[in-house]
């Protein structure tokens, strides 16, 4: 008898002479589930007795390895005997107060009792195979008797855990907090998605192949675990939702119970996420093709109905729109789930892993699939292609920005319109976001060309700093925009002199794929500055006319709307600067100047970034004789200009999203040291500094702003003093960023951090861009031996 036995044997004991069993005989035998568990050895035991009825129970005993448990972080046997414990008894606490038929009852299996001894964990539950109780054959796609009833037990599981969080709030905290872990990690996601994908690659038709591909290079841990975010309601979910965690029996000619096992990974979560698991783990394509519609309805309907048996008000707590919100969201999920699930399902149980003390998740890597399988994954993808499930699960973010589109065209009165969106690059000069431009045309409406942003910034990028520049952005085009221009005609500044924004029409701030919608500028002839060349003279001067508007104007903000100032000051500045920003932005950026620079200069250079650290950086944007809203990023890449019909050149300033309360200097700075060269600077540097102050004091005049009281040229030039090393700054923090070859400009994804915007390799326009500045500030005197 081996070890393991005997200890199922000590635990089957102690169970029998709780259950009050004397001269009893006890059969323990080993079971097979035919590759259906990979975590578990499983025994059936009967203790039987003259003078009482026989007990029949079901062992499940741990088969994780050491190495495994380190690899992934459940505590799967603990959590599982709290489900058939505390979890099951608080469910039906809740089914008898409200005094729910018996019919509509959840039945969970009798818990017996457990060993929770790290490494010896046992659970000991009732067999249910001795009352007819079968699992479904993992081959075969389960039928529409089978699917809405598995569906319906679904519906009073979730239905029951929103009744638990209202009813036993503290109890339930204590069980989410306790037992319920982040089951995923990255190395599971390398492990079983990887496979699964390899796998699927391996026996997907060309069609298929060439559209998944795209779809998976795109998954990674945070678009993986995006699904698992609840956007409506939060339940207890199952966590495994597939026949084999199911149990069924049928009676005479019709299938009578369906009854959840294994309930060791539930997780909270989105309720949509058990629905997609089921369906496409456990259905074909066939029955897909004439049911999936069907099924889905099915669910919410059931789930609606035992939301109301338990009292609780669909329409408040989750609504049939609140349901097919989250369902096309989370739709992408059925993809992977049958990416990573399917191999397993389908494999041959004499092909599947076999369970030794010495696995770890590697060994988990099916080297051969199922004869099923191909016929299995391929109905999945051609379910997603028709459905447009694509690359990065882009999808539903797709989907959302064509709902917003569409509300847009309503409130601007198009009907009978049609709407075409197309996918635009920035070229290596926009790393927050991805670009579209959209028409929406209609027989009698003049046509609405639009351009929209979306969110591209990932997880890691958001957990170093707190991110709310597609806020912030919008407050810009909605409403300060508003209020510049009520200030403006207010003070009667001339039509000439008058700041323009672009028009905004409506955003989706839902993270992380906000959106915003704004006029497309390009289609009136604007166009971006060729960022590989310096900008000149008329476009200088024409960039700091506009950012001498955009200054008197944040002054005369401040003054004239004080709340609104206010309100923009507490809710939309961020603390951006940090050691991470420091380490991953601004040090590899003074590096690569060091580096770049000739020999005569790299001490000085080094000596002068050595002093730079979170405070003095700080210090730089902090204001000393007027505060302003400044850009935050005015360089060139966020400008748009064209040429007027009298050859003028018109300039508009557009990405406000790191709109910060600082110094005007600075975004001075950041013009002429990310935007010029040295033969500009050495012929145009103090004229167009010059130039700005003159224009904003002309500004500042318009807007009745007594610019001797407010701003005078003394304190703008001692600013200009003060603020004059922040070029230096700037430029090696920005110049890598402007002046690489966009074939080598980070790619953004969706598990990037701030250090995947260290560009690794220059641009061979770098060293001579930043060496003009280097050379400017040697003949200033601020580098010095």
């Amino acid at each position: 008898m081996s070890d393991t036995e005997q200890k199922v044997r000590d635990l089957l004991h102690n169970i029998a002479k709780e259950q009050k069993f004397q001269n009893y005989d006890l059969k323990v035998s080993p079971i097979s589930t035919g590759g259906a568990n990979y975590s578990s050895l499983l025994y059936i035991a009967t203790i039987s007795s003259m003078d009482k009825d026989d007990l029949h129970l079901f062992v499940k005993v741990a088969a994780m390895s050491k190495q495994m448990r380190e690899q992934v972080s459940m505590a799967v046997y603990e959590t599982e005997k709290v489900v058939y414990t505390d979890l099951k008894d608080a469910y039906r606490e809740i089914e008898k107060k409200h005094q729910i038929p018996e019919e509509h009852w959840l039945y969970l299996p009798k818990y017996y009792g457990a060993n929770t001894t790290l490494m010896e964990e046992m659970l000991v539950l009732e067999n249910m195979a001795v009352k007819g109780f079968v699992t479904h054959d993992r081959f075969k796609s389960i039928d529409w008797e089978y699917a809405s009833k598995a569906v319906t037990e679904l519906a009073k599981l979730h239905s029951l855990s929103i009744a638990f969080q209202r009813d036993y709030p503290e109890e339930f905290h204590r069980i989410k907090n306790k037992y319920i872990s982040e089951w995923m990690t990255e190395d599971m996601i390398k492990t079983f998605w990887g496979n699964g994908a390899k796998s699927a690659l391996e026996v997907l038709t060309n069609e298929n192949k060439v559209k998944f591909k795209k779809f998976a290079d795109k998954i990674d841990f945070a678009a993986f675990m995006k699904h698992y975010v609840p956007l409506r309601v939060e339940v207890i979910t199952h966590g495994d939702y597939r026949p084999s965690n199911l149990m069924h029996r049928t009676l005479k000619v019709s299938m009578s119970y369906i009854k959840l096992v294994d309930h060791q990974t539930i997780q909270i979560g989105s309720p949509v996420i058990d629905l997609l698991y089921l369906i496409f783990t456990g259905t074909d394509k066939e029955f897909r093709d004439k049911f999936y519609e069907k099924l889905v309805e099915f669910y919410y309907t059931q789930l609606s109905d035992a939301m109301k048996r338990l009292g609780i008000d669909p329409e408040k707590t989750y609504s049939r729109e609140d349901f097919y919100f989250e369902l096309k969201q989370k739709l992408p999920h059925g993809l992977i789930a049958a990416t990573y699930t399917l191999p397993y399902i389908t494999v041959e149980t004499e092909k599947a892993p076999e369970l030794n003390s010495e696995m770890d998740l590697s060994s988990f890597g099916l080297t051969e699939t199922g004869n099923l399988y191909p016929k299995r994954i391929n109905g999945v993808v051609s379910d997603f292609i028709r459905w447009g499930i694509r690359d990065r699960a882009m999808a539903d973010i797709e989907e959302r920005m064509r709902d917003l589109l569409r509300k847009i065209a309503r409130e601007q009165q198009y009907e009978n319109y049609d709407l075409q969106i197309t996918p635009i690059s920035s070229g290596g000069a926009n790393y927050s976001s991805t670009l579209y431009v959209a028409k929406i045309t209609s027989k009698t409406k003049n046509t609405l060309d639009l351009f929209i942003k979306i969110s591209q910034i990932g997880a890691r990028v958001r957990e170093d700093f707190k991110i709310t520049i597609f806020e912030t952005e919008r407050f810009i085009y909605r409403d300060m925009r508003k209020a510049y221009m009520e200030i403006e005609e207010k003070h009667k500044v001339p039509e000439e002199h008058r700041i323009y924004i672009a028009k905004y029409y409506g955003a989706d701030l839902t993270p992380p794929d906000e959106m915003l919608v704004l006029e497309n500028l390009a289609i009136r002839g604007f166009v971006i500055h060729d960022r590989f060349k310096s900008i000149d003279w008329e476009y200088a001067t024409t960039a700091v006319n506009e950012l001498a508007k955009l200054h008197s104007l944040s002054m005369a903000f401040q003054r004239e709307y004080p709340e609104e100032f206010k309100h923009f000051s507490e809710n939309y500045q961020y603390e951006w600067l940090n050691e991470w920003t420091l380490n991953s932005l601004w040090l590899p950026g003074f590096k690569k100047a060091i580096a770049v620079a000739p020999e005569e200069h790299k001490d000085k250079l080094k000596k002068f970034f050595d002093k730079y650290d979170i405070e003095k950086i700080s210090r730089q944007y902090v204001p000393l004789r007027c505060k302003v809203l400044t850009h935050g990023d005015y360089r060139p890449s966020n400008l748009m200009h064209r040429t007027r019909d009298d050859g003028s050149l018109e300039i508009i300033v557009v990405d406000h999203q790191t709109i910060q309360i600082g110094c005007p200097i600075t975004d001075l700075m950041y013009l002429i040291f990310t935007g010029t060269d040295k033969p500009f600077r050495d012929q145009y540097f103090d004229k167009l500094i010059d130039h700005y102050y003159t224009r904003l004091s002309e500004a500042m005049k318009r807007l009745d702003i007594d610019p001797e009281t407010t701003y005078s040229r003394a304190d703008f030039d001692f600013e200009i003093k003060e603020k004059l090393p922040f070029g230096l700054t700037v430029a090696a923090f920005v110049l890598p960023i402007v002046t690489v070859e966009t074939e080598n400009a980070p790619e953004m994804k969706p598990d990037m951090d701030l250090s995947n915007f260290a560009v690794l390799e220059n641009g061979a326009l770098f060293p001579d861009r930043i060496n003009g500045v280097v050379d400017d500030y040697v003949k200033w005197d601020v580098l010095k031996d």
